[in-house]
């Protein structure tokens, strides 16, 4: 039997997703395409049917791919584009560090393990695939999304902070991963959802000006709140009562 006749098995296939991923981060695919290749990619038994899948690809670059063990798994990929990806990186140098984090059997006061990790973002949630597993997977519209911080340490470091105790009750402690990436600031805009555009030929409806409010007239009659106040009138002061030199005429003249 030749090896074009052999069946494939699941690591060639996510072997063969990663290879896609790539390909689309590099603008060669679109999403739709993508998603499609990636369901035949899953669907092949032979290594033919794998080479009819990248028969108009060209090979990647063995210098700028990064190793396979460190790549999204296939079936998390297409799920994220059929979310629709706004961002997707591969091959991101970032670290994992652990501040007072306690777990059953483990403890580390501060501890940071390196990693190459993927980041991907969609209309819906943020992953970080790292050390083959999902080290971040959150939803905008997750209920414990403030124990999630996103900001950008420097220029090109996306720094996220997460309240290990939050996620897990048998937890303590914090986490906290880094990712340099050069754009940080479009990782995670703002902490609410990103809006998504309107589906083609929805026509757009122009944003009605806000009315003023006009003051509520008074009756009539009704005394003005901005009316002078009348003047006090002057207490008559005793003879021979100390007063400031400027009342003692009067006092006098009074007298």
């Amino acid at each position: 039997m030749t090896d074009d006749l052999q069946r494939i098995g699941r690591a060639e296939q996510e072997a063969a997703a990663a290879l896609l991923g790539a390909h689309l981060a590099e603008g060669r695919l679109g999403p739709d395409e993508y998603a499609q290749r990636v369901d035949a990619v899953l669907g092949a038994r032979t290594r033919p049917d794998l080479r009819a899948v990248f028969a108009d690809l060209p090979p990647p670059a063995s210098g700028r791919d990064a190793p396979v063990a460190e790549r999204m798994a296939g079936r998390l990929h297409a799920e994220l584009a059929a979310e629709g990806l706004l961002v997707f990186e591969e091959g991101l140098r970032g670290s994992i560090t652990l501040h007072r984090f306690r777990a059953p059997g483990t403890y580390a006061n501060w501890q940071r393990t390196w990693m190459t990790a993927t980041l991907a973002v969609t209309w819906r949630r943020v992953v970080v695939w790292g050390q083959r597993a999902k080290q971040v997977d959150l939803t905008f519209a997750h209920p414990l999304r403030a124990a999630v911080t996103f900001s950008g340490e420097k220029a090109d470091v996306l720094r996220i902070d997460s309240d290990a105790g939050a996620f897990h009750p048998q937890r303590s402690g914090r986490i906290v991963y880094r990712l340099r990436t050069p754009s940080p600031g479009s990782c995670w805009g703002s902490p609410a959802a990103p809006e998504r555009p309107p589906a083609a030929g929805t026509p757009r409806r122009p944003a009605r000006p806000v009315p003023r409010r006009r003051p509520a007239r008074a009756p009539p009659g009704t005394p003005s709140r901005t009316a002078p106040r009348a003047p006090r009138r002057r207490r008559p002061c005793a003879p021979g009562s100390p007063r400031p030199r400027r009342w003692r005429r009067t006092c006098r003249s009074r007298a």
